[in-house]
């Protein structure tokens, strides 16, 4: 075999692995976004939703009474 010929199939197969690596990063993501509980989320959700209401509400209840 060529010694010219050697840098040439260390890119090759370099490219190759390289690529090979980029295509199981989307399957991993893929199953990290399967287990998402998304029954948690949206209770954190609700729940942070009801504190600002709550908040909002004190909010103008104080502004209210502030301005009597």
């Amino acid at each position: 075999m060529r010694l010219y010929l050697l840098p040439l199939i260390l890119v090759v197969c370099g490219t190759a692995l390289s690529a090979l690596a980029e295509m199981s990063v989307p399957m991993a993501r893929q199953e990290f976004v399967a287990q998402i509980d998304f029954d948690a989320l949206h209770n954190q959700a609700n729940t942070a939703l009801e504190q600002l209401r709550q908040s909002q509400d004190r909010r103008m209840t104080s502004e209210s009474v502030a301005t009597f």
